[in-house]
């Protein structure tokens, strides 16, 4: 990962209540915390709030002039579409066609992790359901305990 920056994200949607959120943290080559956040959104279904995510990870990326990254997920619906650079599903079709634009903009990996090793980018997407608007993290110490817990996890 030398030169690159990783981010893991994650998508919630809470069928029950129609709430939904995204959540990621960034970490550059030496696995050092850069920021993470936590994002209320309104998709219709889960898939759409994974690729909303990632979406919302590539945007960072090009807007902070990071020529190469890592995205990792937990969907590999999501992973398997952007590899191919195409998407059969007609609700993340138009996601998922910004994506591979904005992939020509930055050096892309995507990276299917399963939930157990994205538990940070998870928790940050679940703690989103509750939010009115998006929160910003630029210090670890300003997270959550449980999310600062997950961190920790998995980083070993």
């Amino acid at each position: 990962m030398d030169g690159q920056i990783k981010v893991n994200t994650d998508g919630s949607y809470l069928e029950h209540n129609g709430k939904a959120g995204i959540g990621e943290i960034a970490m550059n080559s030496d696995g050092k915390f850069i920021f993470a956040f936590s994002a209320p959104i309104t998709p219709s279904e889960h898939n759409v709030a994974e690729a909303l995510a990632a979406k919302y990870a590539m945007e960072w990326l090009v807007e902070g002039s990071y020529n190469k990254g890592k995205v990792e997920s937990d969907s590999m619906l999501l992973v398997k579409m952007l590899q191919n650079g195409n998407a059969q599903n007609t609700f993340l079709r138009s996601i998922v066609e910004d994506m591979v634009m904005l992939n020509t903009r930055v050096d892309l990996n995507f990276e299917h992790y399963f939930l157990e090793s994205n538990l940070m980018a998870n928790c940050l997407a679940k703690l989103a359901t509750t939010l009115d608007e998006p929160t910003f993290y630029h210090k670890m110490e300003d997270m959550s305990i449980d999310a600062k817990s997950s961190f920790i996890f998995d980083e070993s």
